[in-house]
């Protein structure tokens, strides 16, 4: 593997909208051992990073562009995973395999949550997300999204939260998060 594949290998690009005959695209970095969004800062009530052209390719309609690549994306990043946990076969207590591990498990819950979110299937049985902030600052940082039109209801966005993550290591039912969050407000932790 040369230098720029290796690279490669540590950025995905998910593809979110197609406006104006060009494709928003949300780039999803590994950096210092984790994931990161980079999001241009006019653009992040999408989110996107930026857009680009449409590929020309003949197999695929133009409205159906963003499904196909980020299914090209979403192979890349499973084949990425296997690799991984191939070499942590042989190397079990590798830190920067296991970052790495947990960067491609999280790349595959994006892509499947982007799928699940547009109605689509990806193939895949959703892989969770492990979390650790407090249970109301989740809720509370969901709340954000459903202003932002991300979702109907906050209930909608507990619900989709609880079936791609877990707390703690362990399940969590929307309504734990929806009695966190009032909890939290009574409380005056939140505004």
């Amino acid at each position: 593997m040369d230098v720029e594949d290796y690279f490669r290998s540590l950025t995905f690009k998910l593809h979110q909208l197609l406006e104006d005959g060009m494709i928003g695209y949300l780039d999803i970095e590994y950096r210092n051992g984790a994931m990161h969004f980079d999001v241009e800062e006019d653009l992040s009530h999408i989110p996107i990073t930026a857009y680009m052209d449409i590929p020309d390719t003949d197999e695929v309609a133009e409205e159906e562009i963003c499904v196909y690549l980020n299914l090209a994306e979403l192979n890349r990043a499973k084949q990425s995973l296997n690799s991984i946990k191939a070499k942590l076969k042989e190397l079990p207590g590798s830190i920067n395999f296991q970052n790495k591990k947990t960067y491609y498990e999280n790349v595959i819950g994006e892509y499947s949550s982007w799928f699940e979110k547009h109605d689509l299937d990806d193939g895949i049985t959703v892989i969770k997300i492990n979390k650790t902030d407090a249970l109301w600052s989740i809720a509370d940082d969901l709340g954000e999204k459903v202003k932002l039109g991300d979702f109907p209801s906050k209930r909608d966005a507990y619900r989709w939260w609880c079936k791609h993550h877990t707390h703690k290591g362990k399940d969590v039912i929307w309504e734990s998060l929806e009695n966190e969050y009032h909890k939290a407000k009574s409380a005056g932790r939140l505004d």
